[in-house]
């Protein structure tokens, strides 16, 4: 069932979405923030609550919009508006904010930050989507792998919410797909 985006949210869902795509982001997004005070129940006792609430809606938006990305009323939405696309992962400030709200450092925050939109940028220079999604693989997998094994001053939890938003930033958003259409379920090679 097709729904018709009020305009406010055009830029997380498009212009119209399934109720399918609005209930599994949903769903991703509160699973998400409901694993977070298990995975991170030690390390989020030592930050105020102020900044544990905003933690929270980050996490909520990351793993929400991975599925919003990947949906067709989003995709469609940025191929029709190329310079939103560019602003969009620019705004995602996501790792330095967290970096503010916890105790890992701003050069941690900054370089995760800098990882993430230089892959968006890579990954947006390409024009075939099969060449697309190898490379976007390839650079989600080295931030999991510089993340979880070289940065030392970021608990499990943050580095999962930064995964996520790689995921979000590179695997969903910047891979596009050239004459959209509603059949279309994966990337054809050379198109």
């Amino acid at each position: 069932m097709k729904i018709k985006m009020p305009r406010f949210f055009h830029e997380l869902f498009g212009e119209e979405t399934t109720l399918w795509t609005l209930i599994l982001a949903l769903l991703s997004g509160l699973m998400a923030t409901l694993l977070l005070p298990v995975i991170g129940q030690d390390a989020l006792t030592t930050i105020p609550i102020q900044f544990q609430l905003w933690i929270y809606i980050i996490t909520f938006d990351v793993f929400a919009g991975i599925i919003a990305n990947f949906s067709f009323g989003t995709k469609t939405y940025y191929l029709n508006h190329p310079r939103l696309k560019r602003w969009f992962a620019i705004i995602h400030i996501y790792p330095i904010v967290l970096a503010l709200l916890t105790p890992m450092t701003l050069i941690t925050g900054l370089s995760i930050y800098a990882m993430i939109l230089a892959s968006c940028v890579i990954v947006q220079m390409q024009k075939q989507p099969l060449k697309s999604w190898i490379i976007a693989g390839c650079l989600v997998l080295m931030i999991v792998i510089v993340s979880l094994f070289f940065i030392k001053d970021v608990p499990l939890y943050l580095d999962l919410i930064h995964i996520g938003i790689a995921i979000k930033l590179i695997l969903a958003f910047s891979i596009s797909y050239p004459k959209l259409s509603r059949g279309d379920h994966a990337p054809k090679e050379g198109s």
